[in-house]
């Protein structure tokens, strides 16, 4: 878990909480916007080191209509935010070795209501001007991990986990795994396997938050 911090403009902290620890900026960004709908962020994250504890920071953007917590657009806040990490055996080389995979993973839904946990790659492709970029060649598109949450009370949910697969840019799609039917409590990270994929092994680590009652 990594912690994490929204500064508004005048320095305020908005808010302060913990994540799944991963590198993508763009899912930082997006489940704080699912956190607060109608901010638009700075995007200009930094992460400092306190004590030895690495810690993203956020700014609100100086140009967002939204300036302070109270003029949050709360009426459009869904009701569960769900991040993950998922880890699939997807791709072998020209030896037939296994390739995996770390993808980020963020939705916002309510209950019944299926979401499309959207994805950013880990890993990143080395460019001749020195600069990490996404290999978007190979990137993962937003669809392949779709939740469901079927039941929620005040500490705990169930739902409904299925994925499937789209490379590059080609428009086909594989077929979607079996459903796994998870229960996990508000804020645990949940290990999740899915069966019966295509490519033999994928592995999800999902949490759920819970934004309104």
């Amino acid at each position: 878990m990594q912690p994490w911090v929204l500064l508004g403009r005048d320095g305020r902290v908005w808010d302060a909480s913990l994540r799944l620890n991963s590198g993508i900026p763009q899912a930082f960004l997006h489940e704080l916007e699912e956190r607060y709908p109608g901010i638009r962020l700075d995007s200009t994250w930094m992460s400092w080191t306190i004590s030895g504890v690495r810690v993203m920071t956020e700014w609100i953007a100086p140009d967002s209509s939204v300036q302070s917590r109270a003029d949050v657009y709360t009426q459009k806040r869904k009701t569960f935010l769900m991040t993950g990490m998922l880890d699939a055996d997807v791709d072998r080389d020209e030896h037939g070795n296994r390739t995996d995979y770390l993808v980020s993973l963020v939705a916002a839904t309510d209950l019944g209501v299926p979401a499309q946990m959207s994805a950013g790659r880990e890993d990143y492709a080395w460019y001749e001007d020195y600069r990490y970029l996404p290999n978007e060649a190979e990137m993962f598109r937003p669809g392949d991990v779709e939740v469901t949450v079927t039941q929620a009370d005040k500490t705990s949910i169930k739902m409904n986990v299925r994925a499937r697969w789209a490379w590059g840019w080609a428009p086909q799609r594989e077929s979607w795994t079996q459903t796994a039917r998870v229960e996990a409590a508000y804020g645990q990270a949940k290990p999740v396997e899915l069966p019966d994929t295509p490519h033999q092994t994928t592995r999800l680590l999902l949490r759920v938050e819970r934004l309104k009652q």
